[in-house]
C-alpha cells in the first residue's frame, strides 16, 4: 500500500508525518514528491530531514504548515533548535539561518512548493494524506 496525492478517491486517511524516525518520515514524504534535479532533491531532502530532527528533539508535533513555516523562517527554526540542546542541530540551524535569502530560496523553493500543497491546498486538512488500496 502506498499513498498518492493525485488519487484520493480510493484511499484511506494517512498522516505520513507521524510514526517513525525523522529519516523514515522524510522518506515517506519525499516518495510523494517529484524532482527534476537530483542535486536539489538531495539538498532539499537534507533540509527536510534536519528540520524534522529539530522538531523531534524539541518535542514539537510536525504538521505541514509548521514545517513550511519553520523552513521559511530560519530564525524561528534556530530558536527551536536551541531548545533541543543538541549542538549538531543548533550548528546546522545556525548555518541555515546564516545563508542569504536568495541562497536559501534557491535551495528550498521546490521543497516549499511541494509542502505548500499540504499546508495550504486542498490536502491541508491537518497534515493528512491518502493511501491507495490498490498496491500503488
Amino acid at each position: 500500500m502506498r499513498w498518492h496525492l493525485q488519487d484520493t478517491t480510493r484511499s484511506h486517511t494517512f498522516n505520513p508525518l507521524l510514526g517513525g524516525t525523522p529519516e523514515e518520515v522524510a522518506e515517506r514524504v519525499f516518495n510523494s514528491f517529484e524532482f527534476d534535479n537530483s542535486y536539489y532533491e538531495s539538498i532539499q531532502y537534507e533540509i527536510f530531514s534536519q528540520v524534522l530532527r529539530i522538531f523531534a528533539q524539541a518535542k514539537v508535533v510536525p504538521t505541514f504548515l509548521r514545517l513550511y513555516q519553520a523552513i521559511k523562517s530560519p530564525s524561528t527554526l534556530y530558536e527551536m533548535a536551541t531548545l533541543t540542546k543538541d549542538a549538531t542541530l543548533v550548528e546546522w540551524a545556525g548555518a541555515f539561518k546564516a545563508q542569504t535569502p536568495p541562497e536559501r530560496e534557491q535551495k528550498t523553493s521546490g521543497l516549499l512548493a511541494s509542502l505548500g500543497h499540504f499546508a495550504f491546498g486542498t490536502h491541508a486538512k491537518p497534515g493528512l494524506l491518502k493511501r491507495r488500496d490498490n498496491g500503488d
